[in-house]
């Protein structure tokens, strides 16, 4: 950007701007020395590395600061792409800065680091597993808003262009796709330490879409909103999962002035495989156990077609209790209306584009109750959610069905509520 900066300057304020930089530099360097950690210490080597290639007589430094960004790409990126913190949006973060980073060393004529050539190469297939066939990422971990104009420049740098990775072992992500419909579940055990600051408590939760309407979220995360509605984000009763005696499958703890996750799932078992119906997978873990003696299955199968989406949930209890009282939510997108059947058993809804879809958890009655959507492009919204409440003790396995009613269509499309729609604070 210099050549926008400094056309038709005069030497002494090309000596004062390049000085500038240069004591940014050193100050930046001295911190790396510090306490920097996490995600903002990969940022400073970044900053610091582009410096040293912008900059003249810097060929000691920029060998030490290669090796030492390339040391810590292999150390917060995992070997599926995926970032420590399991944040998505960390991860348009980090390529945003590294895409201009390799840019710049092939403009002067320089050969990237291998470690950051790699990066880029695990980070963007891994990025595409969360996305929705509206362009949406799923809503885990910290993920908001999806900035579309950010995404587009990604998309212009994806030279793989290759399909999504299906299952990220490390990171701990699922990715299910039948016809038009796209399933992406939480399956990993929770971050530690500062990597968990932005955490959330959501294992096992899911995300599903059916081409470009999204159905079943997450509530999503809001960096701007008070202490209070980011921490009850965080919670897992603002994802689409089972909670538990209404408590959050991890425990946030205040550290070092942070909430971090001071204990959470640490065993979460994962399998999948193609079935004749379509997509099966099956996972667990052992968020609960601690507490309340519970470990928590979640099946899923998605048809071939996309047309239906089957779901089980099961507990099994290490403890002996005479009742432990469990709500399955399903948050819905904005834009969904939602009924419920004649006698309260099952649910229908209604897509923006019309389509309709049924909802049912066998005999059990089905509750529609007020949720929120942080991640709207220019607001938080109002929504809803299906809620089927039973107790863990007398029904430890729960089935429910999501199923595209054929024929049916409606024919008034919904219509995306105004900005600026008043909303509830949590």
């Amino acid at each position: 950007h210099s050549p926008l900066l400094l056309e038709g300057a005069d030497h002494v304020f090309y000596e004062r701007f390049v000085g500038h930089v240069s004591r940014l530099t050193d100050k930046l360097t001295l911190a790396l020395s510090g306490a920097v950690e996490g995600v903002a210490r990969l940022q400073v080597l970044i900053a610091v590395t582009l410096a040293a290639i912008s900059l003249d007589k810097q060929e000691r430094r920029l060998r030490r600061f290669e090796m030492a960004l390339s040391d810590e790409l292999d150390h917060q990126i995992l070997p599926d792409g995926g970032h420590l913190t399991r944040n998505p949006r960390l991860l348009i973060e980090l390529l945003l800065d590294l895409l201009p980073l390799r840019e710049t060393f092939a403009a002067r004529g320089m050969e990237p680091p291998r470690g950051v050539i790699m990066a880029i190469e695990r980070m963007m297939p891994h990025l595409r597993l969360f996305r929705h066939g509206d362009g949406s990422l799923a809503l885990f971990n910290g993920m908001g808003t999806t900035p579309p104009d950010l995404m587009a420049t990604l998309a212009a740098y994806d030279d793989a262009r290759a399909r999504p990775i299906e299952h990220a072992a490390y990171s701990g992500y699922s990715r299910l796709t039948g016809g038009r419909a796209i399933v992406v579940v939480d399956a990993g055990a929770a971050p530690r330490g500062a990597h968990s600051i932005e955490a959330h408590a959501g294992c096992l939760a899911f995300e599903f879409s059916s081409g470009p309407d999204r159905i079943i979220v997450n509530c999503g995360a809001s960096r701007y909103g008070s202490a209070e509605l980011r921490l009850a984000a965080r919670s897992t009763a603002a994802h689409s999962t089972v909670e538990l005696d209404e408590r959050s499958s991890a425990d946030f703890g205040l550290v070092l002035g942070e909430r971090r996750i001071v204990a959470g799932p640490g065993d979460v078992r994962v399998a999948r495989q193609e079935a004749t119906d379509g997509q099966e997978w099956v996972a667990s873990h052992d968020g609960y156990k601690r507490s309340l003696g519970a470990v928590h299955t979640r099946r899923l199968l998605l048809a071939r077609d996309g047309a239906s989406l089957d779901g089980e949930d099961e507990f099994t209890l290490s403890t002996a209790r005479e009742t432990l009282p469990a709500l399955a939510r399903f948050h819905l997108h904005p834009a969904i209306r939602a009924s419920l059947t004649s006698d309260g058993t099952g649910a229908l809804l209604t897509l923006a584009s019309g389509e309709v879809w049924s909802f049912a958890a066998g005999d059990l009655p089905v509750a529609i109750e007020e949720s929120i959507f942080l991640a709207a492009a220019d607001s938080r919204r109002r929504s809803e959610q299906l809620v089927v409440a039973f107790d863990a003790v007398a029904t430890p396995q729960i089935a429910w069905r999501f199923a595209r009613v054929e024929g049916l269509f409606s024919a008034h499309p919904l219509v995306p509520e105004p900005a600026g729609t008043p909303t509830p604070d949590a």
